[in-house]
């Protein structure tokens, strides 16, 4: 997951092709979410017809620059590994938050609402708010994102070779063992192998 830029150009340089990147999302987000705006527009028709493409590309358009914004900061805050998920979700937190009041306010269509349909993360609005919910939203969904990276292949080696080494110590244990059950179960206990020679039970 990477937000184009180069490192060596100034700030607005290097965050502008985020800002484009962000601006263009966040347009798409908003015209798949808010095109039943025209439909209100539409109830007279011959009174404020000429008012659809307003509502219906004018109004995503505008809001769109919240994203823009909100990419550009995250581009700005960017780091390696979780850092820049993190910043990718506090400033998309931020900027929805702004979203909620700037010029009245249009809080509809909330990142934060995809995460509602989870009861559990639905409840959290309830102690984090609605603010709290878009950035754990956008880092939970933004998260996957590392598994491609190289400190993410690097990870997932580690957690496979490691699997690899205590499957291939329990398969030496004899089944006899009074610990063998226990161990082959994925129990943590000091009393299960951590080295390559099996280990049986004294007798």
């Amino acid at each position: 997951m990477a937000l184009p830029g180069n490192p060596d150009h100034g700030v607005l340089r290097r965050s502008f092709p985020a800002f484009w990147i962000g601006w263009c999302f966040g347009f798409g987000y908003f015209l798949g979410g808010l095109w039943w705006l025209g439909n209100a527009l539409l109830v007279e028709a011959d009174d404020f017809a000429w008012a659809v493409p307003l509502a219906v590309i004018g109004v995503p358009a505008f809001l769109a620059f919240f994203y823009a914004l909100a990419a550009s900061l995250a581009r700005i805050l960017w780091s390696d590994g979780m850092g820049r998920i993190a910043a990718l979700a506090f400033a998309f937190g931020i900027f929805e938050w702004l979203r909620s009041f700037v010029l009245t306010g249009f809080p509809w269509n909330a990142i934060g609402y995809a995460a509602m349909p989870v009861p559990v993360m639905m409840q959290s609005a309830a102690v984090i708010g609605l603010a709290g919910v878009n950035m754990l939203a956008v880092f939970v969904f933004a998260a996957p994102a590392l598994i491609g990276t190289r400190k993410g292949v690097a990870r997932r080696a580690g957690l496979c070779g490691s699997a690899g080494r205590r499957a291939f110590r329990l398969r030496l244990l004899p089944a006899g063992t009074a610990f063998a059950a226990t161990c082959r179960s994925g129990s943590d206990s000091p009393a299960c192998p951590t080295t390559d020679r099996p280990v049986q039970e004294d007798r």
